[in-house]
């Protein structure tokens, strides 16, 4: 009797925690941010997230001229990098650039287009909910001249006319005692990456203060081969590399994100 009450307990655990996890993540996909869409001369590969002419190439991003530069405050770190948001363009210019954004005004307020981008750059100045658009961006999705304009936004997985390929790693800087891995052309946010040394998976670091943009950092001890990689997205997929003998400047991986929750419940 007392091993059924526990299993009943473990049980009823899982089930909500299960639960928590995929109500949250729903969630996060259904979030909406209100702010102003500012334009400037941007590029892909000249932004803050340190994405390279050729890494965007091979990753067909180069293709797709639609990219933002995201605020500092949901920039997260360099997480936002290479993820992929649909913004709405309405028809209400608030006049005070100091006003709070109420979300009456949005919900009174048409909207006249939208646009899928991809994050590639910060806008330190902007505050929270605005984005500072790529020319091409603010052309498409709102044209005239530049001016500050209402708009709301959300993140999404990216769609296939953004991101097409498989998931490739670059390796930025390269020895035997510091590596900086930028992840590419993946489909939703990833939020860890791993290395594997001696039989343990070792947890890479993310810091802008260490390297900024989306690099992870292994700089632990001497690599010792062979190694692999495991990385994780924000709903908990995981896809785990081949087994590597020798470093390269690039992994091409043999998967994309599903982006669905991978929890077993």
């Amino acid at each position: 009797m007392y091993q059924i009450f526990l299993i009943t307990i473990l049980f009823n655990y899982l089930f909500n925690f299960c639960l928590s996890i995929s109500l949250f993540t729903q969630s996060q996909n259904k979030l909406s941010y209100t702010g102003y869409a500012t334009t400037y001369d941007g590029h892909i590969t000249t932004g803050s997230c340190g994405f390279k002419y050729n890494s965007i190439q091979q990753a067909d991003l180069l293709s797709y001229p639609f990219s933002v530069a995201i605020n500092s405050q949901q920039y997260n770190n360099s997480l936002s990098c290479g993820t992929c948001i649909n913004i709405k363009y309405h028809d209400q210019l608030l006049q005070q650039t100091t006003q709070r954004l109420e979300s009456s005004l949005i919900i009174e307020s048409n909207i006249i287009n939208n646009l899928n981008v991809i994050v590639s750059d910060i806008c330190p100045e902007c505050l929270y909910g605005d984005l500072d658009l790529f020319q091409a961006s603010y052309n498409k999705l709102i044209s005239g001249n530049p001016d500050k304009k209402l708009i709301s936004w959300s993140f999404i997985d990216c769609p296939d006319n953004i991101i097409s390929n498989n998931i490739q790693l670059r390796i930025d800087e390269l020895n035997d005692y510091w590596l900086s891995i930028q992840p590419e052309n993946f489909k939703c946010q990833i939020i860890e990456m791993y290395i594997f040394q001696n039989n343990n998976w070792i947890l890479l670091e993310r810091n802008d203060n260490i390297m900024t943009g989306l690099f992870f950092i292994y700089n632990k001890k001497k690599l010792e081969t062979p190694f692999k990689f495991k990385i994780i997205n924000k709903y908990y997929e995981e896809i785990i590399s081949s087994e590597y003998n020798n470093l390269s400047h690039l992994f091409i991986l043999n998967e994309q994100f599903k982006c669905e929750l991978s929890i077993e419940c």
